[in-house]
């Protein structure tokens, strides 16, 4: 139960933090009250950093102390304070008495000096361990480390609790409070089953990064048994290694080569995240037909086990998934990713889940996957398929169930069909909940992209009539969202341009810059996912 804990934590507090985390734009979880005069100000601070941070610090501490201490001290605190104010000083202080009660565990510096270095400064750091040296070294964590080189002298540290595993063995606990220290006991030796993970159940607030050798030595240990690997470290791995990859602190590569084990793994919450950080919105994008194919071949030799385990389920008791969380918050982008990928079994199950709602509307399509159904299931179908969605969202109140029924129509492949939905759209009001864009809607599937764009040249006044100008300019970014040349720029800025104001069209020319700019960094990326899938496929 508590390796579980440990998932769903990281799955519903600590991922989402660490994606937006950072040493440039975030700010501290501690922050000085007199630093506010208006409302709004305060009110801002109930955020992910609040909350999702905090929760993480809180982790942390008591991960270093240990349960039975914790909950003293805060119980102590919660007594002491009830019914009145406090600081983050007196919470500091309840801890640092319970550690003075007892001579166990101790502490390279006070509990103030040692969770102020986590509260007072923004971001958090990525440690990198030189499995060969034992030296182990922090620095601040920044998005995009080489295009930051300027800004990588800040000197701050953390004093950071390094819980620790060696070869499946739990370690003694360490404290890293300089910028970069030995530990001769972290070296590994010439023994493939010599092998260390820093981060002991991820309940320390940083990423970990380890020398080639140190990868080297955990993908060994991947390909001949995974499970020595405990589900929250396999889950870690492919976090960290491909956060640092996009990041620029290792090769695309090294985060590709963790994944070469797959087809041994059966934990799907270890999938999602595999397929989230691999099968990106700009990967599919991309109009490089080679790393579809690539990647489809080397993806479905791997995704068969766990693909079979879950179309099982799905088939013959679906009651099952409502005991298993991490399933419900995983099976979506499975199912995504292998009908992306063409799996047929997937296709099939699409298809006949979606003929048993239409025949037996009681029957519902099961929550976790209904997303993808109802996008294959009319991408997969005609007119008769679309035609029965559409009666089904115009007896829906909901605009959560509205929303994702308009996403589905818009999945159709038949040219015809999406040019009604448009029509539809501007001249009716069946679309007029919560001002949603359909022609955005349907802009952002791959057909939808060039119909969308010749529905815009004909019908464009009808279009602000309907959207208003604001909402045609984020139009614009979808259709433009795979440019990578300055002359594509000008031909969409061209298309535009008699629909905006002059405002706009500047508005528009920085961010399509921006997205040519992206969109280079990812086709560089992409091209070297290829190169390695051409090697290992």
């Amino acid at each position: 139960m508590f390796s579980f804990q440990n998932e769903v934590f990281f799955s519903n507090i600590l991922h989402d933090i660490l994606q937006q985390d950072n040493a440039l734009v975030s700010r501290a979880v501690s922050m000085k009250m007199e630093n506010f005069t208006e409302t709004s100000e305060i009110n801002d601070l109930f955020d992910l950093f609040t909350y999702n941070k905090g929760a993480s610090m809180a982790r942390m501490l008591s991960s270093f102390l240990n349960e039975k201490i914790f909950i003293s001290a805060l119980k102590s605190y919660l007594e002491t304070f009830s019914y009145s104010n406090a600081e983050q000083d007196d919470l500091w202080r309840h801890f640092q008495m319970a550690i003075d009660d007892q001579s166990k565990i101790l502490l390279p510096a006070t509990v103030k000096s040692i969770m102020d270095s986590w509260t007072h400064q923004s971001g958090f750091p990525v440690i990198t361990l030189d499995v060969s040296t034992g030296i182990m070294k922090q620095e601040p964590f920044y998005l995009g480390k080489v295009e930051n080189q300027t800004l990588l002298t800040r000197n701050d540290t953390w004093i950071i609790p390094i819980l620790w595993i060696k070869n499946g063995i739990t370690q003694s606990l360490v404290w890293l409070d300089k910028s970069s220290k030995v530990f001769p006991e972290m070296q590994v030796s010439d023994s493939d089953s010599d092998w260390v993970i820093l981060n002991l159940n991820m309940t320390g607030y940083y990423r970990v990064n380890y020398d080639r050798l140190g990868w080297k030595k955990l993908n060994q240990q991947l390909e001949k048994d995974p499970k020595a690997i405990p589900v929250i470290h396999r889950l870690q791995l492919v976090d960290d290694v491909f956060s640092l990859s996009k990041n620029k602190y290792i090769e695309i590569e090294t985060a590709l080569d963790l994944t070469k084990y797959l087809a041994e793994e059966d934990e799907i919450i270890v999938w999602h995240a595999v397929l989230v950080n691999l099968v990106t919105k700009d990967l599919i994008s991309d109009v490089n037909h080679d790393i579809y194919t690539l990647l489809k071949k080397y993806l479905l030799k791997r995704l068969t086990s766990i693909w079979n385990i879950y179309s099982t389920i799905i088939r013959e008791n679906v009651a099952a998934l409502q005991d298993d969380y991490l399933a419900l918050i995983s099976l979506e982008k499975l199912f995504e990713t292998a009908c992306w990928l063409g799996l047929e079994d997937c296709l099939q199950l699409s298809r006949e889940l979606f003929r048993n709602w239409m025949n037996h509307p009681e029957n519902e399509i099961p929550y976790p996957i209904k997303t993808v159904i109802l996008c294959y299931g009319i991408a997969l179908g005609n007119d008769k398929e679309w035609d029965f969605l559409l009666s089904i969202y115009n007896n829906k109140t909901k605009e959560e169930e509205r929303i994702q029924l308009a996403y589905a129509m818009s999945c159709s492949k038949d040219p015809w069909i999406l040019n009604r939905y448009m029509e539809y759209a501007v001249t009716t009001s069946l679309f007029s909940f919560n001002e949603t864009n359909i022609i955005e809607v349907v802009a952002a599937s791959e057909v939808g992209r060039y119909i969308a764009k010749d529905f815009l040249i004909n019908n464009w006044q009808a279009v602000i009539e309907r959207y208003g100008t604001k909402l045609l300019v984020s139009l614009v970014y979808v259709i433009g969202r795979t440019i990578i040349t300055d002359l594509q720029i000008t031909e969409l800025q061209q298309f535009c341009s008699h629909m905006l104001e002059e405002h706009q069209r500047l508005t528009v020319h920085a961010q399509l810059q921006t997205i040519k700019k992206d969109n280079l960094k990812s086709k560089e990326r992409n091209a070297r996912i290829a190169a390695w899938l051409r090697k290992n496929t």
